[in-house]
């Protein structure tokens, strides 16, 4: 079973993006479909570059407790993952930007399949509840969330199960 962290930041996280090579089930009920996505270059959910960076996996013995926070804007790239066995692996870029109050929006390109999502996502104590807008998983995710501001750097963990995605604020 897929952990479902790793579907958000594909999202968040293992990404059914389909490939975006063609329209989702939820596209095509919408009577639209979707362009060819590629790695790095354009696509039908975002046009946001992939950062070549491989993430790495450290060992945690538990998965910390969420803390929460506000989330700046900017680009975020996977730099660093734990799940059992080490067994992600999957490099992964962010674009996340605040529309209002505790409500974002979310572009994600991952290196699987040439994945791309777009998403919202609302925010609420240490809770990040994610709907997607193209490709990604039908259903909301609701996952959890830490960010530590640290020497002038960002870092935004996602927790789910058994898992964490660790991103690092890259930039605007």
């Amino acid at each position: 079973m897929v952990d479902r962290s790793h579907r958000l930041l594909a999202l968040l996280v293992a990404l059914s993006c389909q490939a975006c090579g063609g329209a989702t089930e939820r596209d095509r009920a919408d009577g639209g479909s979707a362009a060819a996505g590629s790695g790095g270059t354009g696509g039908a959910c975002n046009d946001l570059e992939r950062v070549d960076i491989h993430p790495t996996c450290s060992a945690w013995e538990t998965i910390p407790d969420a803390v929460g926070g506000s989330i700046p804007d900017g680009l975020y790239v996977l730099v660093g993952y734990s799940t059992p066995g080490c067994t992600f692996g999957s490099e992964r870029t962010a674009r996340i930007s605040r529309l209002y109050d505790d409500v974002y929006a979310l572009e994600l390109v991952t290196d699987q399949l040439d994945g791309r999502a777009s998403a919202t996502f609302v925010t609420s104590g240490t809770t990040m509840t994610t709907e997607y807008t193209c490709a990604g998983p039908a259903e909301p995710e609701h996952l959890t969330y830490s960010v530590f501001e640290e020497a002038g750097g960002v870092e935004l963990h996602v927790l789910g199960g058994q898992s964490a995605l660790i991103f690092e604020r890259f930039g605007d």
